[in-house]
């Protein structure tokens, strides 16, 4: 194997491995109801989350959806109500089970929207020290990534050192 392979091989391992998970969930309230989704998260995880309504069955009523995000202890996080679109971000502060929940304010018989939710869990944005470091070595310039996204920092650091080693052994003292 060439050692351009093995870069581009390791870089798409990296790459793969630190990206932050993309979620995307389309699902239907019938008028009157309430949908939650719960995530365990650990200390210090990154949420991002945009939603909207998609669809709505009823031209009578506003098309609108309320939005509550509440931490483990129960403590609001968010809370938007009446709107088409919205987002939040935040940063857990504790290990435990986030949750969000929607429903529509209004009630209309046999009326459904429809809600678009988009979200991305990780601790990138807000890791600790420089984000990367930049090697020089013989094959030119590489971004080495000293921070992974995933939840649980102390298992998958080791994971990283890994990689990070590797990479240092390719470029730098190549």
């Amino acid at each position: 194997m060439t050692t351009l392979t093995r870069l581009l091989a390791v870089i798409v391992f990296l790459l793969s491995a630190t990206a932050a998970a993309v979620d995307a969930l389309i699902f239907d309230m019938p008028s009157g109801t309430s949908k939650c989704f719960a995530e365990l998260l650990h200390d210090g995880a990154d949420i991002h989350a945009s939603y909207r309504v998609a669809k709505s069955t009823s031209v009578v009523i506003a098309s609108t959806v309320s939005v509550r995000v509440m931490g483990p202890e129960g403590e609001e996080l968010h809370l938007m109500e009446g709107v088409k679109r919205g987002r939040f971000v935040f940063q857990a502060a504790g290990y435990g089970q986030y949750m969000a929940c929607f429903w529509t304010p209004h009630y209309e018989r046999g009326a459904i929207v429809s809600v678009d939710l988009q979200w991305a869990i990780g601790n990138l944005a807000h890791a600790e020290g420089p984000l990367a470091t930049v090697a020089t070595g013989k094959y030119g310039n590489i971004e080495m990534i000293d921070r992974w996204w995933p939840i649980t920092k102390a298992k998958d650091k080791s994971v990283l050192e890994v990689i990070l080693t590797m990479l240092r052994k390719l470029f730098v003292d190549s």
